[in-house]
């Protein structure tokens, strides 16, 4: 199977690559990049294809002069850059799958182990998202410039790529709530403001998940729900490790980014009390927590451990595991994902209408 075939490539490289830190991050650039083709060109690949199609079929540039905040105004200014620049429906794909990797790309070429952090974006995030969610996907391309603004203490910068992203997917706006952490201390103040800050994102959140209802129920079906528990289960697990073999260390370490990975390795954990209340708006804020994850996972070895092959070698399993019971216990993923097609390769005859 192609994902398998690609997943084991990008091990395998890491594996040959140990030691050669220079030649890890010359490669990234050139991986991202046919991550980037095999994502953006794909056709008729991913859950949410037809849902997306049906809306770019639907839409009425004549009618979307007004944007506002409740239906993801940079999406509809997507759809109106394709319609004024006569672009086919799968050329949305790529607008936000660019978006996507150039957040992607900008954050792991600034890690220690560039290649280890986008090995572990790959399976889930990069499948699920510019692959299928593809709103949520840009989304996520721009939560990854505003982590990095986060990190280098730029206020405007951080709001700035909050709003952006809030503007393909609102359930970005929950991120706002960091700000009082933003180049600050914790303490019960800056804790009691971020509660504040939050209540009107979980509002802005239940709203934007109302339209992922219908995409669960009638596109991905239960197993949507099924799959969340064990995605946002992995996210527990690794802030887990994080909190009670890391913490100490990586504030030495890597204080720079102690306040956005510890703030969230606790919304980690935050997302599986979530689980009880709505698997739907738990995975949605687990998708933006999956590249703190994969910083956190790449940054491993770097410390000074007992146990440091196990250490190593865990997150490599756990994420290896994931991925390989999606795949096998999905009834869905071979009609989503399989065949692959890519437009750029040629597609069956049958489907040339769209182009």
């Amino acid at each position: 199977m192609i994902y398998l075939v690609i997943f084991g490539v990008l091990i395998f490289l890491r594996y040959i690559l140990v030691g050669q830190a220079t030649l890890r991050i010359q490669l990234l650039p050139i991986l991202t990049f046919f991550l980037f083709i095999f994502s953006a060109f794909r056709f008729q690949v991913g859950c949410d294809w037809s849902n997306y199609l049906i809306q770019y079929s639907g839409y009425n540039p004549e009618a979307a002069n007004s944007f506002n905040l409740f239906n993801e105004p940079l999406y509809k200014i997507s759809l109106e850059l394709l319609y004024f620049l006569d672009l086919t429906f799968p050329w949305i794909n790529v607008i936000t799958s660019a978006i996507f990797f150039a957040g992607i790309y900008s954050l792991a070429i600034r890690q220690p182990d560039p290649l280890a952090t986008l090995i572990f974006m790959f399976p889930i995030l990069i499948l699920n998202m510019p692959m299928s969610g593809i709103r949520q996907g840009a989304a996520i391309g721009f939560m990854c410039f505003a982590f990095m603004a986060f990190i280098d203490k730029k206020l405007l910068k951080y709001i700035l790529f909050v709003i952006l992203a809030t503007g393909f997917h609102t359930s970005a706006i929950i991120f706002l709530a960091l700000l009082p952490f933003l180049g600050g201390q914790f303490t019960y103040s800056r804790i009691f403001i971020a509660i504040l800050l939050a209540i009107p994102g979980i509002f802005f959140l239940l709203v934007s998940s109302f339209a992922q209802v219908a995409i669960d129920r009638y596109i991905t079906g239960g197993y949507e729900a099924f799959g969340a528990s064990f995605r946002i289960y992995s996210l527990a697990i690794g802030a887990m490790i994080f909190f009670i073999s890391f913490r100490s260390r990586w504030q030495m370490k890597f204080n720079d980014e102690y306040t956005l990975i510890f703030l969230g390795s606790l919304m980690m954990i935050s997302c599986l009390a979530l689980l009880l209340v709505s698997s739907t708006i738990s995975d949605r804020i687990g998708y933006y927590l999956i590249p703190l994850q994969a910083i956190f996972f790449a940054r491993i070895p770097f410390f000074q451990v007992q146990w440091k092959i196990f250490w190593t070698m865990f997150p490599y399993i756990l994420v290896a595991t994931l991925f390989i019971g999606w795949i096998s216990l999905s009834s869905l993923f071979e009609a989503c994902y399989l065949p692959y097609y890519n437009f750029l390769l040629g597609i069956p005859r049958s489907e040339i209408s769209l182009f």
